[in-house]
């Protein structure tokens, strides 16, 4: 299962994710996502590699696209930043499933925001949402993936 999330202009625009770790979540859907430069309609991705690979002709040009797991970080969060066209967000699990196998505090979990700025004229309300994820993140114990670039904000 998975959600794909479109940056209109890479040059322009930047994505942040932040991932709130929860542990029902991780063991569960085992959480990943996937920066692409352009869409690939007929992949999916599964962090346990059960999905079908991309067409032969695709696969070579995917293969510099890192998957992230989510969940291997010890910390609270995990924040990322990406300047690519597309980011795909994926679970192990459908989403069906979860009322089954999470507990209904998990289910009302957010365990993924997304934030989408304007590099030149990022407005105030984003600039800080963006330096209060990046304070929470230096903050927390473990947290590894803190840093992020071009955001035209100064925290």
């Amino acid at each position: 299962c998975s959600w794909t999330l479109e940056n209109p202009d890479p040059t322009k625009y930047s994505l942040y994710l932040r991932f709130n770790r929860e542990e029902q979540v991780c063991t569960h859907f085992s959480p990943m996502v996937l920066p692409l430069d352009h869409y690939l309609a007929n992949y999916t991705c599964d962090p346990r590699s059960e999905a079908a690979s991309p067409p032969p002709h695709e696969e070579e040009e995917e293969e510099e696209e890192a998957e992230l797991e989510l969940c291997e970080d010890a910390g609270p969060f995990t924040f990322l930043h990406f300047d690519k066209n597309f980011v795909q967000l994926c679970l192990a699990a459908e989403p069906e499933a979860a009322p089954r196998l999470l507990a209904p505090q998990a289910l009302e979990f957010r365990f993924v925001e997304v934030l989408l700025i304007n590099n030149n004229n990022s407005s105030q309300f984003t600039c800080s949402v963006l330096c209060r994820w990046l304070e929470e993140c230096l903050q927390a114990p473990g947290a590894r993936r803190c840093g992020f670039t071009h955001a035209g904000c100064s925290c």
